[in-house]
């Protein structure tokens, strides 16, 4: 098949115009037009309508419109490398990383990378790690030293308390691994005076504010809604700090399945 363009489909519903983000291209043999559009799952009914005939829709799953000349053939879309629903096979555990679905609303959490500190059957917490902000450690925090390392905003429970993850293992005393040599916690007064002792070791630690956190069977649900997928975590990841690109990265990295999904535009209306 040959791709023509990157677009949108915009429908007419009963509550107004709205607009989904669509994924264009065309069999070079035929003349065959195809749209793989996403539909939310707080889409309303909607009803196409133009030039082909008028298919009304109550899905809230990826479609497929082939269409040559009317009328409109609708059908679900295949598991193939064009698929903008793919398959989460990763069970969320300590370790892995939630990567943001593309269509996830919540201002906070939108194109979010977030290290899952801990999961069990009490709930969740995690880190976000690409909310980079400007400010620095010790702007914060009165008895650190001056060093350069900036906060990241980890998520939106308890803003009022540092946090921090490094790779300084058994070194610091109470921390708790996480995956590979990265380590959630440990003594404060410690880390202060490692840092102050040797301002070059702040290389190995990434400080939060706040955190992310879901109850029993939260995360669990969203998984399932498509808000979030998973996908698993490593030291070079982690510690990056790598804010601006690391969403769309990572997606890239997990497969050719989900590599399509890091190219959707940050609004498919302007697009």
């Amino acid at each position: 098949m040959e791709t023509v363009a990157f677009g949108i489909l915009q429908p007419r519903s009963e509550q107004g115009d709205g607009i989904f983000a669509g994924l264009f291209f065309q069999e070079a043999s035929f003349d065959v037009v195809h749209a793989i559009v996403y539909m939310p799952r707080s889409a309303h009914r909607l009803g196409f309508v133009g030039s082909y005939e008028s298919t009304e829709v109550w899905r809230n799953d990826p479609l497929v419109f082939s269409f040559a000349t009317p009328p409109c053939n609708l059908r679900r879309m295949s598991a193939d490398h064009l698929d903008l629903d793919p398959v989460n096979v990763l069970p969320p555990e300590r370790g892995r990383l939630l990567v943001s679905g593309p269509f996830l609303s919540d201002p906070y959490f939108r194109r979010t990378v977030i290290l899952l500190c801990e999961h069990d059957g009490d709930g969740s917490f995690g880190f976000v790690l690409n909310r980079i902000m400007e400010t620095r450690v010790n702007e914060l925090v009165q008895d650190m030293p001056r060093i350069h390392e900036r906060v990241s905003m980890g998520g939106p429970v308890n803003e009022d308390n540092l946090y921090f993850i490094h790779t300084l293992g058994m070194h610091l005393r109470g921390s708790t691994q996480v995956v590979d040599d990265v380590h959630a916690g440990g003594d404060h007064s410690q880390l202060r005076d490692l840092l102050t002792a040797d301002p070059k070791l702040t290389r190995h630690v990434r400080f939060f504010i706040g955190y992310a956190g879901w109850e029993a069977g939260q995360l669990e649900r969203e998984i399932a809604e498509r808000s979030w997928f998973v996908t698993p975590g490593s030291k070079q990841v982690i510690m990056s700090g790598n804010g601006d690109r690391l969403w769309r990265d990572t997606l890239r990295s997990m497969g050719e399945a989900f590599a399509p999904l890091a190219n959707f535009p940050d609004d498919p209306g302007l697009n």
